[in-house]
């Protein structure tokens, strides 16, 4: 296919109502399951979402990712470099099928060859084009814009925070900003798809959301929107390339509590969870930790010594009729959907919180929990900002969070993974006493 033909094939997907153009590129480009068109490496042929783009030439197609593979944005491919002459479209077709650069060089071999119809080749190219342009997002020549999701229901929390974290970044940034750039926070407000749309549009990075029922990190990552120090615990699973956390991941949390529920030395526990598999991994590990023969059910059981929630929707429980365990283990996140199951209980809550070393901060500096992560937050992005440099992009950004280290404040981040902590604190409250005593 000609590079004319392509443009006017592309030109033709502008027009209202016709299916979005990028979709087939993205999908390509970042591996998602939607994905048309096979890869092989030699004689093994598999589905193109199993070796996406983003892998070695990283998001923001700059390479130097695995195999220390070149740029692929079209500003690049677009122009003669290194002794080859530009690609069109109908060239880049060649190489992704043969391995076979214009200049007539053949490429690694570890290097996919490609099977894609024209429609997926000419959206591949039409998302290249455009992914620089969508990895500066938010930088400008004299500021750097970040977002903060305020949802709906939240809007006073959501203020408090985004004070503090103006205070913060005005305290731990120069005045003349980084690389003359200032760094400039914006709430986002609205609903939902209003605050997507603003972070997408707007901000290089949506920063610290407000945590809310409604508003989830993987609707700004889903669009390739990084999230920066969400409140809310992450998952271990989550992808490192677009999600930075301060603290430790939910599945630390629940390790921690596992662990303490073996301490404690319970022997009948309920496991409230939201999925069997979630039950089953909890399980095994209560069954590692403790050699004693123990009773563990799905769902809460009458008489149980201890009960563990895995799950933040349980609804009202009474007590009175099923007799109160001697204590209740629960992940922070879910701690407020279960304040209002708690009359009548006679026994000890224990609560893990990810967030360590914001509460160990809060503690030294005598100062409240929301404050402290605004320090934090203030003290790595500066941080992360310098080392990043001048020629920054979305993806740039997110990789020099993940080489900050500040030991001094608990924060590292583990090489492949979204944390900056691997500490979780435990909180045990005695119902009737009101004292809060960090175990």
């Amino acid at each position: 296919m000609t590079l004319l033909r392509a443009v006017i094939f592309l030109s033709f997907w502008a027009f209202p109502g016709i299916a979005d153009p990028l979709g087939p590129g993205r999908a390509v480009f970042e591996g998602l399951a939607e994905a048309p068109g096979y890869a092989a490496i030699g004689s093994n042929k598999v589905e193109a979402s199993r070796f996406p783009c983003r892998t070695c030439h990283r998001r923001d197609g700059r390479g130097g990712g695995e195999g220390d593979a070149p740029p692929i944005a079209w500003e690049y491919l677009s122009r003669p470099a290194h002794g080859r002459p530009a690609y069109d479209v109908e060239s880049f077709n060649n190489l992704l099928a043969t391995g076979v650069a214009p200049s007539g060089k053949r490429i690694s071999r570890l290097m996919p060859r490609y099977e894609f119809d024209d429609e997926t080749m000419g959206s591949l190219v039409a998302y290249l084009s455009m992914l620089t342009a969508e990895q500066k997002t938010g930088i400008h020549p004299d500021r750097i814009v970040f977002g903060v999701p305020v949802p709906t229901g939240r809007e006073a929390y959501g203020r408090r925070l985004v004070q503090n974290l103006d205070a913060m970044i005005a305290a731990k940034i120069p005045r003349n900003g980084l690389y003359g750039r200032r760094v400039e926070l914006r709430p986002l407000v609205g609903d939902l798809p209003s605050i997507v749309d603003q972070a997408r549009r707007q901000t290089v990075a949506v920063l610290s959301p407000v945590p809310s029922g409604r508003l989830d990190q993987s609707q700004f990552t889903d669009s390739g929107i990084p999230v920066l120090f969400p409140l809310a615990a992450v998952s271990e699973d989550d992808d490192h390339t677009l999600i930075r956390s301060l603290y430790a991941s939910r599945e630390r949390v629940i390790r921690s509590l596992i662990d303490k529920i073996g301490t404690d030395g319970c022997r009948q526990i309920s496991l409230l969870t939201a999925t069997e598999g979630e039950f089953r991994d909890a399980q095994e590990r209560l069954v590692q930790k403790n050699p004693a023969p123990l009773k563990v059910s799905r769902g809460l059981e009458r008489h149980a010594e201890c009960v563990f929630f895995l799950s933040g929707n349980r609804g009202t429980l009474t007590w009175q009729d099923i007799g109160s365990p001697r204590a209740i283990y629960v992940p922070g996140g879910y701690v407020v959907n279960l304040l209002n199951s708690l009359e009548g209980f006679d026994g000890t809550l224990v609560v893990g919180r990810h967030e360590t070393p914001g509460l160990d901060l809060a503690v030294v500096e005598d100062i409240e929990v929301i404050r402290a992560h605004a320090v934090l937050i203030g003290e790595v992005l500066r941080d992360a900002l310098r080392i990043a440099g001048r020629d920054l992009t979305r993806t740039s950004l997110v990789s020099a969070v993940g080489t900050v280290s500040r030991p001094e404040l608990g924060l590292q981040f583990p090489t492949g993974t979204p944390t900056g902590s691997k500490e979780v604190t435990l909180q045990s409250v005695r119902f009737g006493t009101g004292r809060v005593q960090p175990e």
